[in-house]
């Protein structure tokens, strides 16, 4: 799936994980399978503190956010109609929203990701 993605996307600069399978058990070795491959691309893995999961949970904040109002409310025909979707969605969730979090800020405000 992800080589799928690859092709059609570009290849990231980074990726965050957690510490589980398939990314890695730091009890037995830093890196799993996944993140050695990810990083023989060229993609810088990195992974949260251990036993400090609000690391990803601003991930898992907004997966959610984003399944609960835009994935689960339509049937899509197609990636094309979905991005159609997809693209205001963020810029409202980004750009427009305040999050609390954020003391009420954007979370554009807070980007340090290059995209």
């Amino acid at each position: 799936m992800l080589v799928g993605v690859f092709r059609r996307c570009g290849l990231p600069e980074a990726m965050l994980s957690d510490n589980g399978p398939p990314w890695g058990d730091l009890a037995a070795d830093a890196y799993g399978a996944l993140a050695v491959w990810l990083m023989r691309l060229g993609i810088y893995v990195t992974h949260s503190r251990p036993s400090h999961p609000q690391t990803v949970s601003k991930d898992e904040r907004f997966h959610g956010s984003l399944e609960r109002e835009l994935l689960a409310r339509h049937q899509w025909r197609d990636g094309e109609q979905l991005q159609a979707h997809l693209d205001p969605w963020r810029q409202q969730y980004n750009c427009l929203r305040p999050h609390e979090p954020l003391d009420l800020e954007m979370a554009a405000s807070r980007r340090t990701v290059r995209w």
